[in-house]
């Protein structure tokens, strides 16, 4: 007996960081937020990696965010920041390897598009 099978997988994404802040330490911006521990399904999931994305536009819904930097902990820290940027807005994602595109953060490299970065990210494919 032969039986012949096909399936498609689903990327589900992490949920978003919750409870994100942003606390001046001299000129130093210290961002911080909550561990990510489900997946959008309510399934739980540890994150690889959190990007962290800036904008330094006075309007940060019409505009778009750049790579500054990843982490694999619940805090980051933009350095001097407060010397040159009048307004900065932060974005973080969790992100989850999966297997897809690549795991190596090294392409990335900081003021690339958030849509550059997950490109690389999941393998040019156009997942989100």
């Amino acid at each position: 007996i032969k039986v012949h099978l096909q399936g498609t997988g689903e990327y589900v994404p992490p949920k978003p960081p919750e409870n994100l802040n942003i606390v001046m330490d001299g000129n130093n911006a210290v961002i911080t937020w909550d561990a990510v521990t489900q997946n959008t399904h309510d399934q739980l999931l540890t994150p690889d990696y959190y990007l962290v994305f800036y904008n330094g536009s006075s309007y940060p819904d019409n505009g778009m965010y750049y790579y500054l930097w990843d982490a694999t902990g619940l805090s980051f820290t933009h350095p001097l920041v407060g010397l040159h940027a009048e307004h900065m807005f932060y974005r973080v994602i969790a992100y989850k390897y999966y297997g897809r595109g690549s795991q190596d953060l090294s392409a990335l490299k900081p003021g690339m598009s958030e849509a550059e970065v997950m490109d690389i990210l999941n393998g040019y494919r156009g997942i989100e």
